[in-house]
């Protein structure tokens, strides 16, 4: 259909007929349909989409992992602004950066089983229920179609021990390899040699109802070989598509623009540049040294709290100014402003919080060096 758009689910649960903001990227009175359930079930067209794809995800910045979910700019600045909170196996999103010695490569398994779909051309005469969500601007889009499925991350880390980490990911790349040629069900389990795993750790983010996140070779092995038929009976929607409801109605509300790509730019380096403040911290505050210097540990805790408490501040105010922007109202000033202030007119400057860990790094050393 002309005009729909294409909309990765993230964890969410929409069904056919829910009307849904993308100025915000929220869905509106979650159950609540546009038409009647009676109309939409006799409607609606059911048709198989089987497909299993296995690939190897080698960068993971914020930018990669949204690629890789097909997450666009829009999505991805409501996701910024924590409009949006990913769940199941976009929980990739969120998945904290490889420890140190470590490298890291992944294996994204996407699977699909059935597609639902509304001819839209065919419910243009039916009554409309809930009209305010059109008439009072709620709502821009409404879901037209719903692909059934599972995504699933097998995040893979390697302790390097002597390797630099480029050698480290070659090494990984026959292991990956193996993994990813799982035979078919009914045929010999894949086996690895213990060298090949013994340094090896395993973790899983996914759309499936798995039992826990961390799996060792073999297991995650068995997992991506049994995908395909546990989505026969526990598929969940992968991707929603969205049609504006503008051509509806001339009444709805519309997206006129999206935040320019500077500043989302801005605002994803200064909220990662806070989570990657935050991460130090915790690796200073787990040095045994702060066991016998409390009030060391103290000034840590303190920090974090700080850190935890601005990111929220900012994403409460990234939060109200992101739907008027990209509605169309003039947002993008306050936006500047937010942005000038968070790296320039405060003390969570980025440069000032590195130096301030700088500083607590040194002490730390210093207090190592007196123990000896």
């Amino acid at each position: 259909m002309e005009g729909t758009l294409e909309l990765p689910a993230l964890g969410r649960r929409m069904s056919l007929g829910t009307p849904y903001d993308c100025r915000s990227h929220q869905i509106i009175s979650p159950g609540a349909t546009l038409w009647d359930q009676e109309i939409i079930s006799k409607q609606k067209e059911v048709s198989e989409k089987k497909s299993h794809k296995v690939t190897l995800v080698w960068s993971h910045t914020f930018n990669d992992k949204c690629k890789a979910l097909e997450v666009d700019e829009s999505l991805k600045a409501s996701i910024l602004a924590d409009l949006v909170q990913p769940a199941g196996s976009a929980k990739f999103l969120s998945d904290q950066p490889p420890p140190e010695g470590t490298c890291r490569l992944s294996v994204h398994s996407k699977a699909t089983s059935v597609i639902e779909k509304l001819p839209i051309n065919q419910l243009g005469s039916c009554k409309i229920l809930n009209s305010e969500v059109i008439t009072e601007g709620k709502a821009t889009h409404v879901v037209v179609g719903i692909l059934y499925g599972s995504n699933t991350f097998f995040i893979f880390d390697k302790t390097c021990g002597e390797e630099t980490k480029d050698d480290c990911l070659k090494s990984l790349i026959p292991f990956m390899n193996k993994f990813r040629s799982v035979p078919d069900k009914g045929e010999k389990s894949t086996t690895f040699d213990p060298k090949e795993v013994s340094d090896v750790e395993c973790k899983v983010h996914s759309d499936l109802d798995v039992e826990d996140c961390h799996f060792d070779c073999k297991a995650a092995s068995k997992l991506l070989r049994e995908i395909p038929d546990m989505i026969k009976e526990n598929a969940v929607p992968v991707k929603f598509f969205l049609y504006p409801l503008h051509k509806l109605d001339s009444r709805a509300a519309r997206v006129c623009k999206a935040v320019s790509d500077g500043l989302l730019s801005q605002a994803q380096e200064f909220l990662e540049g806070l989570e990657r403040c935050s991460a130090r911290a915790s690796k200073m505050a787990a040095d045994p040294l702060c066991v016998d210097f409390p009030q060391f540990a103290e000034k840590l805790a303190f920090f974090k709290l700080m850190m935890s408490e601005y990111k929220t501040y900012f994403q409460r105010d990234f939060a109200r100014v992101l739907p008027s922007i990209q509605g169309g109202s003039d947002g993008e000033s306050v936006l500047k402003d937010m942005l000038q202030n968070a790296t320039s007119g405060t003390p969570f400057k980025l440069a000032k919080l590195d130096a301030w860990l700088k500083s607590k790094c040194k002490e730390l050393s210093a207090g190592k060096r007196k123990d000896i």
